[in-house]
């Protein structure tokens, strides 16, 4: 069974996931920008990447439900957590789990 952790990676300005197995070792990381979805697998998973191919499919119909998961555009301003919650921002209005607000402007974070 893998288990999958979605982060913001505000130093790339991306949503980014990671896949890792049944222990807890890295197998893959995921993530969109504006060339199209990258796929990173693990020198030692490589072999078996079509075991994973499910579980990438997966992350990435996961993954595209963060709004801003490509980091296009982000609001001008923002503390570097500003910008990990933006990242995480999802389509129902939430990140983390918890209810966004609006920024000073009016722009939705």
């Amino acid at each position: 069974m893998s288990e999958i952790n979605f982060f913001g990676n505000i130093d790339e300005c991306r949503t980014v996931a990671a896949i890792y197995d049944g222990v807890r070792n890295l197998i893959a990381v995921v993530y969109e920008d504006d060339r199209g979805w990258h796929t990173s697998l693990m020198p030692e998973t490589r072999d078996s990447s079509f075991a994973i191919e499910g579980s990438i499919a997966g992350v990435r119909r996961d993954l595209s439900r963060n709004v801003n998961h490509r980091g296009l555009n982000p609001p001008v301003g923002l503390t570097r957590s500003g910008v990990a919650l933006w990242l995480m921002l999802k389509d129902d209005g939430t990140a983390i789990g918890m209810p966004m607000g609006e920024f000073t402007d009016g722009r939705s974070v």
